[in-house]
């Protein structure tokens, strides 16, 4: 097959002071003449006025090709009609409609550039038939705008229906305009540029149909049900800039298994009616989305307040801020990200809930999360909440939990569970947290812990703990600069705080741990680089067990309090261990440290300092 062939081709308008038609001086003067009156404003003449000059009839009207037959376009890369620079091409008209097939790839039915206009009655189909690679690259309707002071193209689809492996609409550029006014038996199978877009202040048109954006056919008849598709991770059924507009003319159904959703946060992006000036999006509730798959991300929400309040949240607030006709999800698993600004947790959260949306379908990263007084986060199989910063985040203060409620988790392990966990991020406990085996609070890579008020283990585990690294190096955080050579003593990879009451049970449990430990072995991390402070009261009610723990390099441990049983362990027990290349104990109050049989109130190794 040939590449690149358009069919029919229609460019430019009749201009006389171009073309200079006259057979003599004097009716080429004439021709000149009327044709500046027409451009100055004046009626052109019939064009059945005989005493007429051919300027006068035909000055500024557009070339004109008009196609009667079915066609097939067998070329790959291939145009059916095009009109450019305000050239006109009619296929089929209302009363006899012409059929056009595509049956290669990368296919475009009609084409409208910098003024042109392609009018196409009649069904489309381009499936991609014959080709064997570049598939879904199909488009409908094409229009754009490439010249300085021009206007876009306009591509009026009507009557049929379209079938097509790609899109149904692209207009870009100032004055683009794509109609498709068929009907709503219109079937688009996406490719990675969805089956709508408008951009640079182009607009797009639909009728309405139903629109498949999977990676995989599962539910149209556009391509063979189980045929792999391409990669829609990155892509939108539908997708307008600023300065374009979509509109949804009729019912449209997107049958979505694979992609994103909703690309944005902005809520005034979207229109149910076609009344606002500003929305992206008009005519939304004509629209129903329906997942077919589970690899749909339904919104990214990126710098907002989310105030939550039901294991439904996200979803209705989809639902309506995009102001659809209905979201069937089907029960599919589908994502909803939540980055880089404000959390509530307004309502009892809890976590062993598999058909609440916050437990399986929620994802956030740098988002400073907060459990509300009054409100009770449990789990009776172990499960917490964790949470990590990201890539070019600088700071560890704007990724964690303040915990103003009640945190309750049980059925865990001690090695295993933790009820609140960052990645450099924080940890702040104003209120309870109650852990039967595990860690009430967890942090590393440059992450900070205080508990203002009560951290209860009641069976066995770790009060709090820190690690400047866990299983690998992250890059971001402290982690990046352990990586990259540039972590100085001033970087703090963890900061333990007791303010409160840390109460732990079971033999061989911890109040407090620290180990700054080099992942990498990059001998950078010392004794400076982490900080384990207690001001308040840690109750240590098993045997062995060790109120405050430092490993790794070492850390800075700071002992204050009341002078009264700031730390109190039982039989066999120490009340600080500090070991690890270094630690250095320093007292910043008067620190009472209650022992039983056979224990130690301070305990230093491996030259460590008090």
């Amino acid at each position: 097959a040939s590449t690149g062939t358009i069919v029919a081709y229609a460019e430019g308008t009749w201009d006389q002071l171009k073309h200079r038609y006259g057979s003599e001086d004097a009716r080429i003067a004439q021709n000149d003449a009327d044709a500046v009156a027409i451009n100055n404003g004046g009626a052109r003449k019939a064009l059945t006025d005989a005493t007429a000059t051919t300027a006068a009839k035909l000055q500024g009207l557009p070339s004109e090709v008009n196609v009667s037959p079915n066609v097939v376009l067998a070329s790959k890369e291939g145009i059916a009609y095009m009109g450019d620079n305000k050239g006109v091409v009619n296929a089929g008209t209302s009363a006899n409609t012409t059929t056009t097939t595509a049956v290669n790839y990368k296919s475009i039915i009609g084409f409208a550039r910098d003024e042109g206009v392609v009018n196409i009655h009649g069904d489309i189909e381009a499936i991609d038939k014959n080709a064997t690679q570049n598939k879904f690259e199909n488009i409908a309707g094409l229009a754009t705008k490439t010249v300085a002071g021009t206007a876009g193209g306009t591509v009026n689809i009507e009557d049929g229906s379209i079938k097509i492996s790609g899109m149904a609409g692209f207009a870009s550029g100032t004055g683009s305009v794509i109609n498709v006014n068929n009907g709503t038996a219109n079937k688009i199978q996406t490719g990675e540029n969805g089956a709508l877009a408008a951009v640079d202040g182009g607009k797009v048109n639909f009728s309405g149909g139903t629109i498949y954006h999977e990676d995989k056919a599962t539910s149209s008849d556009v391509v063979t049900t189980g045929m792999t598709t391409v990669n829609h991770a990155k892509s939108t059924p539908f997708y307008a800039d600023d300065s374009s507009k979509i509109e949804f003319k009729g019912a449209t159904t997107i049958n979505m298994a694979d992609g994103i959703l909703m690309p944005g946060t902005d809520a005034t992006n979207y229109d149910g009616g076609n009344t606002s000036a500003t929305a992206k999006y008009l005519g939304m509730n004509n629209v129903t989305v329906n997942l077919t798959g589970d690899n749909v991300v339904l919104r990214t929400y990126n710098g907002v307040t989310t105030n939550w309040t039901s294991g439904t949240t996200g979803t209705t607030s989809i639902k309506n801020d995009m102001q659809l006709a209905d979201l069937h999800t089907n029960n599919h698993d589908y994502k909803i990200y939540y980055i880089d600004g404000i959390f509530n947790l307004n309502n009892n959260q809890d976590l062993d809930d598999n058909t609440d949306e916050f437990n399986t379908k929620i994802r956030l990263s740098n988002e400073k999360f907060t459990i509300a007084s009054g409100v009770t986060v449990s789990s009776a199989t172990g499960k917490g909440l964790s949470m990590a910063s990201h890539d070019g985040v600088a700071t560890n203060t704007t990724t964690g939990y303040t915990n103003n409620g009640t945190v309750n988790i049980t059925g865990g392990t001690p090695s295993s569970t933790t009820a609140l966990s960052t990645s450099f991020g924080y940890v702040d406990n104003n209120s309870t947290i109650n852990v039967d085996k595990g860690i009430g609070a967890y942090g590393v890579n440059g992450s900070t812990l205080t508990n203002n008020a009560n951290v209860n283990i009641t069976l066995n585990g770790i009060g709090m703990a820190g690690f400047a690294s866990a299983s690998a190096l992250k890059s971001y955080g402290t982690d990046a600069k352990i990586s990259n050579g540039t972590l100085t003593t001033a970087d703090k990879v963890l900061e333990i705080t007791n303010n409160g009451t840390v109460t732990v049970a079971g033999d061989s449990s911890i109040g407090l741990y620290g180990n700054t430990n080099d992942l990498a072995g990059t001998g950078l991390l010392t004794t400076e680089n982490g900080v384990i402070t207690n001001n308040g009261k840690i109750v240590m009610t098993g045997d062995k067990a060790v109120g405050i723990v430092s490993e790794g390099a070492g850390n800075i441990i700071n002992l204050g309090g009341t002078g009264s049983s700031d730390i109190t362990v039982g039989t066999n027990g120490i009340g600080v261990y500090a070991s690890g290349t270094q630690s250095k104990v320093n007292f910043t109050s008067n620190t009472g440290v209650e022992i039983k049989d056979k224990g130690a109130g301070i305990y230093v190794a491996n030259g460590s300092v008090i």
